[in-house]
């Protein structure tokens, strides 16, 4: 109940309807609330170390795709999404049960075109595929707008790397040693070398070449996202570009596009996050050696602790298995990525995008790179107008936030609406004094807690019944059209 309060389902909680409009969790998060800290700040963090304008293009990405978009093309029947969930991240079969990627597998794992053909087309639930079409545009808009907005100053700044004026933090930073570039190359170069021999010898389905290939794409991206993140605190992601280019150049090979799809995401990821760090050890002066150093330590050791937890999933699999009534442990993101390994890599985007009628979603890259021009002038016609502040590559990232809950979105625009824009204007001197704080307390304290709650309630199986664990919606993973169950070969 602390997690999502869905008003809809305290009238009847088997009602598919009610379900669909009203789960924070599988539904359109109508009339959903919350009181967990983790609803609002997990998956886009702290709305209030967001900018009240970031926080209006995301609320009305969400109202155009979860609100107007989505139940006009689930309750018209597009695509057939009433077979399927009006929101989740599992794949299906045309009959509308789970797609069974065993009847479509060579014995080597990869793919089996006659078998597929022979079984069924792969579909996914009407939001699922809407996502990766605002993903395909939210890629090209990048692009524009950064191109738009920032080409001089992106200029400016290579140009006067080394005469920059100093501002009193560059002043006071300069009674410590920089970082020697060979330290960065040193790493690069290593980190290079591991994964070319992780890609050759470790059976991960792509050779050392197209890992080379891969690095280019963080490269491209790395500035105009970074400067989107800057200002907005919000990073658009390339897990998109990474699977469809390999998808492409080599279809049938799911484990193949998962590693080209991490080593690409997670290398501009990881930069970012490094840069961001690195700024506030610019800020607390703290000397950048120091930083780099922890920075690299903490890398090695999360790594490590990664996949320690991996392992220890995977021995706990029940914990993931959404088939299990009632279980909330869904492993949402978990779930998202082995989809997206069968949508990208062992279908592949030809057969997925190309040949059904999710072929509709690909206009989204030449829409999604017109869509920031009007904007950017209409702002230079109107410099002082809200019009200045339209973001469009904010408004599309945050579109396509599956596996995200909807409810988290939806409360992650409501508390930083109420914190930096009614708190900030009518209250401002505690919002100068307090907000930051607050916020820092939150996540320490959700931080705290989820530890706790793990290890003396989950883990032991302990579980509570009482009147808030029985107001969830019961139906909000099912389909308004029943699956149609295979049938069983005649004796």
């Amino acid at each position: 109940m602390l997690s999502f309060f869905s008003i809809l389902c305290l009238f009847n909680r088997e009602s598919i309807l009610f379900g669909q409009l009203s789960s924070g969790m599988f539904g359109l998060s109508i009339l959903t609330f919350t009181l967990d800290w983790n609803t609002v700040a997990g998956y886009f963090g702290s709305p209030i170390t967001t900018p009240m304008w970031a926080i209006a293009n995301m609320f009305a990405g969400f109202v155009i795709v979860m609100w107007i978009i989505t139940p006009a093309i689930y309750y018209t029947n597009t695509w057939e999404a009433q077979k399927y969930p009006i929101y989740f991240w599992k794949t299906y079969d045309t009959n509308g049960n789970r797609f069974d990627i065993t009847k479509v597998m060579n014995e080597d794992g990869t793919f089996n075109e006659t078998a597929y053909y022979n079984y069924s087309q792969l579909r996914m639930p009407s939001q699922f595929a809407l996502t990766y079409g605002v993903g395909f545009a939210g890629l090209t808009s990048v692009l524009v707008y950064i191109f738009l907005h920032h080409r001089h100053e992106i200029w400016a700044r290579f140009r006067d790397a080394r005469n920059q004026p100093q501002d009193i933090h560059m002043k006071l930073m300069r009674a410590y040693p920089e970082v020697p570039v060979y330290w960065y190359a040193g790493i690069y170069i290593v980190a290079c070398a591991l994964a070319i021999v992780a890609c050759e010898k470790f059976n991960l389905d792509m050779r050392w070449y197209m890992f080379l290939v891969c690095m280019l794409i963080p490269l491209v991206f790395v500035i105009p996202i970074g400067m989107i993140q800057a200002v907005t605190n919000q990073q658009p992601g390339l897990n998109i570009i990474t699977e469809l280019i390999f998808g492409y150049i080599y279809p049938g090979n799911a484990i193949g596009n998962v590693t080209f799809k991490v080593y690409g995401y997670i290398a501009m990821t990881q930069a970012l996050f490094l840069v961001n760090d690195l700024k506030l050890g610019h800020y607390m002066k703290i000397p950048p050696k120091h930083m780099f150093i922890v920075q690299s330590v903490g890398t090695v050791l999360s790594a490590v602790i990664q996949l320690f937890v991996a392992y220890w999933l995977m021995e706990k699999s029940y914990m993931c298995d959404d088939s299990i009534e009632g279980n909330q442990w869904t492993c949402n993101s978990a779930a998202t990525f082995f989809s997206a390994s069968v949508i990208w890599g062992l279908i592949a985007p030809k057969k997925t995008f190309n040949d059904q009628d999710y072929r509709v979603t690909l206009h989204g890259f030449w829409l999604g790179a017109l869509l920031p021009i009007p904007f950017y002038f209409l702002a230079k016609r109107y410099p002082n107008s809200w019009v200045r502040n339209i973001h469009i590559p904010v408004v599309l990232a945050a579109c396509g936030s599956i596996p995200a809950p909807p409810a988290d979105l939806l409360w992650f625009c409501i508390v930083g609406l109420i914190f930096n824009y009614y708190l900030k204007r009518y209250k401002t001197t505690w919002w100068e004094r307090y907000a930051f704080a607050f916020s820092a307390g939150m996540d320490a304290g959700l931080a705290i807690a989820t530890v706790v709650i793990f290890f003396a309630l989950v883990n032991p199986g302990v579980e509570f019944s009482w009147w808030g664990t029985d107001v969830a919606c019961l139906a909000e993973r099912k389909a308004t059209i029943p699956p149609v169950k295979p049938k069983k070969p005649s004796a």
